[in-house]
């Protein structure tokens, strides 16, 4: 079953922009589409503007701005904008939010599509229902990516796992999820990606030959360099993986955090 995502309806073809046009995005209506169902979603829109229409603007201070028109800052829309977005964070607590225009650029595209699957996961979780062992699970299968996006946020996630009993199953769950979403928020580095791979390098170390390794460390290495791709050493660690199993590295998110036909990771 796909996966369900808020889109902006101008980027799904839609003429609801001010000038009455769209702002189609084959990136999800090719690519993204073969794995996301979108839902059609539109601020303006959703307030009861109509199409074409006056082109609105953010102005006054950064964190209470007003929500004018950019021909008359009197005709002022911002109590109908905040009503909206306060009811449409309710519906989509924790959801990922990325700019359109902000998706071309690999890396943070490649963070979005990561922080997406996880909040699929985390949904199905609690489908399930929480318990002490799913969560620790969950994270347990979530170490490497952790460690790529937020090292920091890794060791104090571990530290509130290993004290789970003393909340309720429910409140550790709720406290657990922002901190999760907020380090996966943050983009990962060569360095951080580096360091993930020889950590999970070192799962190989007592059943590659010499040859192996020397060929794997190299392919690290060139990639904490930039002369490749993280999808070439992710590949050739999968490779070896599929030839000697196991079960801890099986579980493990970072190796495959969404399908591959995606190839996010060939441009990063």
């Amino acid at each position: 079953m796909k996966i369900k995502v808020g889109l902006s309806s101008c980027l799904m073809g839609n003429n609801v922009r001010f000038d009455g046009g769209h702002k189609h995005s084959k990136m999800c209506s090719q690519n993204l589409a073969r794995h996301f169902d979108f839902i059609s979603e539109g601020s303006e829109f959703g307030i009861g503007m109509g199409t074409p229409r006056k082109p609105i603007r953010l102005i006054g201070d950064v964190n209470s701005p007003l929500t004018v028109s950019t021909q008359d800052n009197a005709i002022d829309h911002t109590k109908k904008m905040v009503e909206f977005s306060y009811q449409k964070a309710k519906e989509y607590s924790e959801l990922p939010i990325e700019e359109s225009g902000r998706l071309i650029a690999p890396s943070l595209g490649e963070n979005f599509i990561t922080r997406v699957f996880a909040y699929h996961k985390w949904q199905q979780l609690k489908q399930v229902g929480f318990t002490y062992h799913g969560i620790i699970e969950f994270h347990s299968s979530y170490k490497y990516s952790l460690m790529a996006h937020s090292p920091a946020s890794y060791i104090e996630l571990g530290r509130m796992l290993a004290d789970a009993g003393k909340r309720e199953v429910d409140d550790l769950a709720e406290c657990y999820f922002p901190l999760l979403m907020s380090a996966l928020g943050k983009v990962a580095t060569r360095k951080t990606h580096t360091n993930v791979l020889m950590h999970i390098q070192g799962y190989l170390k007592r059943v590659l030959s010499s040859i192996e390794k020397h060929e794997l460390s190299k392919l690290i290495n060139q990639y904490r360099l930039a002369q490749i791709p993280l999808i070439v050493p992710i590949t050739l660690l999968k490779h070896h993986f599929s030839n000697h199993p196991h079960s801890y590295i099986a579980k493990q998110v970072y190796l495959e955090p969404y399908p591959d036909d995606l190839s996010l990771r060939n441009a990063i």
